[in-house]
C-alpha cells in the first residue's frame, strides 16, 4: 500500500495515504494496481487494469459474477437496507437508537467495511462473512424501532 510516491503523480495515492487509487477533482485516476502484483497474482493477469476487473466468483448470490468491489458493494448495500432505521440517510452516520447487542454488532460490521475503503479487495473472505453472517442475522432478527 506504501507505494513509491516518486513514481507517480501526486500523493493521493500510495506512500503514507495508503490509498490504492484516487480520482483528482480533474477526473484523472490514479491506480496503484501494479503495486499489487508481486504478492496477489490475480493483479498481475492480462487485462486487469483496475482493483473491479478481478472477480472470483458470484459472492452477492445475484447470479451475476461483477467485479469483486461490485460484487462486494451489492452485499453492503443489502446489509445497509437492513440497517436503513439505524443510519441517517441525510448523513449516512448512525442514529442514536436501541438495538440489541447483536443487531449493534452487525451495524459495526457495516461500519468496518465502509471504513476500510477498499470495497473487499483487501482481505475478501474476510468481509464477506462478515456482512454476509450480518445479513442473515438481521434477516432473522430484523431491526423494529418505536
Amino acid at each position: 500500500h506504501m507505494g513509491n510516491p516518486t513514481q507517480h503523480d501526486g500523493y493521493d495515492v500510495g506512500g503514507h495515504s495508503f490509498n490504492m487509487q484516487f480520482e483528482s477533482h480533474d477526473g484523472t485516476n490514479y491506480t496503484l494496481i501494479g503495486v499489487c502484483a508481486p504478492c496477489h497474482s490475480r493483479y498481475g493477469e492480462s487485462g486487469v487494469t483496475k482493483f473491479d476487473d478481478w472477480a472470483p466468483r458470484d459472492i452477492d448470490g445475484d447470479g451475476t459474477i461483477e467485479g469483486v468491489q461490485t460484487e462486494f458493494d451489492d452485499l453492503h448495500a443489502e446489509l445497509g437496507a437492513l440497517l436503513s432505521g439505524v443510519i441517517n440517510s441525510s448523513t449516512g452516520l448512525f442514529k442514536s437508537v436501541k438495538i440489541t447487542r447483536l443487531q449493534a454488532a452487525a451495524a459495526y460490521n457495516y461500519a468496518i467495511f465502509k471504513e476500510d475503503r477498499s470495497r473487499g479487495v483487501h482481505n475478501p473472505k474476510y468481509f464477506e462473512g462478515l456482512l454476509k453472517s450480518s445479513i442473515a442475522y438481521l434477516t432473522a432478527n430484523p431491526i423494529t424501532l418505536p
